[in-house]
């Protein structure tokens, strides 16, 4: 058919990390779509092991379109902190979005994006809470009556929950969840109680945060460690999940005997995310294998729609591009590279029967 005609990808910008590049988290509030960050990480070369710092920063950018191939593009911002595993961005009912980031030193970091310069947008940090002694390695967000909820993964296996409110966090619970690292924890986008866990004892489980102590369900599909996770933000029950076997697999979550659709990327499936408003699109970072734009029919056939091989390393962070170019028919998507230490944005045509 004529979704399986690959489409040809277009780099439109190309910049420099300074650090290892591994997180890329596009803003989704309202008024701020032109804003996109991408973290980095590194461990300090040059001493004993034990004394080797891990360090990284944020960058953060605005962009802007010029025409249907080019976009304006300006660092705002550098900020150093520890290294940087995960970011999320939140909405805030009163004032400018929360980025969060998940730390190698263990603790997780809010900044809040203050406006002192018209046009010129800046992270401020607000504060910073202690999660675990090891490393904080992805972190989720989750809307509730009371506020926000953060689900942390760390690499003792522990997953914690954080309560945050617009100005401050700190630990509700936490639980042994992996025997080994636990790579990925996000929630259930269609109900506050449950977690999705994934970790590299090849598990992938479910949690009820009223009864913690056990997992709901442990799926054992994957023969590799379990490192991406993603409820789909509009279809209940349905949950993309990706591993270093080089699987990406979608499921529906009431019957987890099989996997509706499941497809081999190339590469270790270190993120995944689904397009914010199409919901037949899914993104994949493929590690040793680029970036992949999987499309998934009404029917569940999976397949690789898009393939973007342009970085010379590692692919970890990816994300949908919130902005549109002004021609309108492409879609844009930021992804970054760890040891070449690269931020890439790029594009790519949208094909008719893509939009159904």
């Amino acid at each position: 058919s004529a979704i399986l005609e690959m489409s040809v990808a277009t780099t439109l910008v190309t910049l420099d990390t300074e650090y290892n590049a591994d997180s890329v988290e596009w803003c989704y509030v309202g008024g701020y779509e032109n804003l996109v960050g991408c973290g980095t990480y590194e461990l300090e070369e040059g001493k004993d092991m034990g004394d080797r710092k891990r360090v990284g920063s944020v960058h953060l950018y605005q962009v802007s379109s010029v025409d249907d191939h080019h976009l304006k593009i300006e660092k705002l911002q550098c900020v150093k902190s520890s290294g940087i595993l995960d970011m999320k961005w939140l909405s805030r009912r009163s004032s400018s979005p929360l980025l969060l980031t998940a730390l190698a030193s263990g603790f997780v970091d809010m900044y809040h994006v203050a406006e002192e310069m018209p046009s010129r947008p800046s992270l401020q940090r607000l504060g910073s809470c202690p999660v675990t002694d090891g490393l904080c390695l992805s972190l989720d967000s989750c809307d509730v009556d009371s506020g926000i909820q953060l689900v942390v993964s760390n690499s003792s296996g522990t997953i914690s929950v954080l309560t945050c409110t617009e100005s401050e966090m700190k630990n509700s619970i936490g639980w042994k969840a992996h025997d080994f690292e636990a790579w990925i924890a996000a929630w259930d986008q269609w109900n506050p109680n449950v977690v999705f866990t994934g970790g590299d004892d090849c598990k992938l489980k479910f949690w009820d945060l009223r009864n913690p102590n056990r997992p709901q369900h442990i799926c054992k599909r994957h023969s590799m460690g379990v490192c991406s996770v993603n409820s789909h933000p509009s279809q209940p029950h349905t949950l993309a999940t990706g591993s270093y076997d080089e699987m990406v697999c979608v499921w529906d979550t009431r019957n987890m005997a099989r996997s509706l659709c499941e497809v081999g990327v190339g590469g270790g499936v270190w993120r995944l995310k689904w397009h914010p408003i199409n919901e037949s699109l899914l993104l994949a970072a493929c590690m040793h294998n680029g970036c992949s734009v999987l499309h998934r029919t009404e029917s569940n056939l999976l397949s690789v729609m898009v393939g973007y091989h342009k970085h010379k390393s590692l692919l970890y962070g990816i994300d949908w591009g919130r902005m549109e170019l002004k021609g309108g028919c492409q879609r844009v998507v930021g992804s970054c590279s760890f040891y070449d230490q690269k931020f890439h944005i790029w594009c790519y045509k949208e094909k008719a029967d893509e939009k159904s």
